[in-house]
């Protein structure tokens, strides 16, 4: 009885991976200053399908993330808003910025290193706001930003999370669009839930319970990416 049990368990299990295998994301949860190209956090492959949970915070703080790109190689990053209390009207923008970019004017508290360009991409502003409903981790978020570009030259680039007006809220980046199960952060299932939790104006996650959200599973979010 108890292996017919744990049978049903395991195919239910693997039911869920495979409901939406286009959306699995290895998550990280940023928990320190990434507010300059000198604190940036170091993604690493950025070709793998990385979330990363994170806040603009303080206010017009960009946050910013450090890529050791190829020339030729693909650059997929897209940007959510969890949809909870306080951030119907948080709306941050996405920006790349590197060797062999297109020159632009850095927005106001961008950071460019000298001979670097860049791509900048707003939230398009839609009223209403594009939404979407994750059913595994029953959490929803408003759809942002997006940019899709192939890295002109070698070097480091940084993926860069902002807001101009001036809001503070919580976001979550995801980069590549490469599957790869396992590794991320061990205690996910409770840090997620605390991400919703609040808007986020306080940017280290608090303790939460871990008698619930503790599934062993990979994160399934709401990210559409071109494959």
């Amino acid at each position: 009885m108890r292996f017919r049990i744990l049978a049903v368990l395991i195919a239910g299990a693997l039911a869920l991976v495979t409901v939406h295998p286009a959306s699995a994301h290895t998550p990280i949860f940023i928990e320190r200053d990434i507010n300059s190209p000198e604190t940036a956090w170091p993604v690493g492959d950025y070709s793998i399908s990385w979330a990363f949970y994170g806040r603009v915070i303080p206010a017009r703080a960009p946050q910013y993330f450090s890529i050791e790109g190829r020339a030729g190689a693909r650059l997929y990053a897209n940007l959510e808003v969890p949809r909870i209390a306080g951030l119907e009207n948080f709306r941050p923008s996405i920006a790349v910025v590197g060797p062999g970019l297109p020159a632009f004017e850095a927005p106001r508290g961008l950071t460019v290193p000298e001979s670097y360009g860049g791509i900048l991409v707003d939230d398009p502003g839609a009223t209403p706001r594009a939404q979407f409903d994750e059913p595994f981790s029953q959490t929803s978020y408003y759809r942002g930003p997006q940019l899709d570009i192939q890295l002109p030259q070698t070097g480091r680039y940084y993926v860069v999370v902002r807001d101009e007006t001036g809001g503070t809220g919580k976001y979550t980046l995801a980069i590549g669009t490469r599957e790869v199960f396992g590794g991320g952060d061990p205690n996910w299932a409770q840090k997620l839930r605390a991400f919703f939790d609040d808007a986020g104006q306080n940017p280290m996650p608090q303790p939460v319970s871990t008698t619930e959200w503790s599934l062993p599973l990979p994160v399934f979010l709401p990210m559409w990416y071109k494959s």
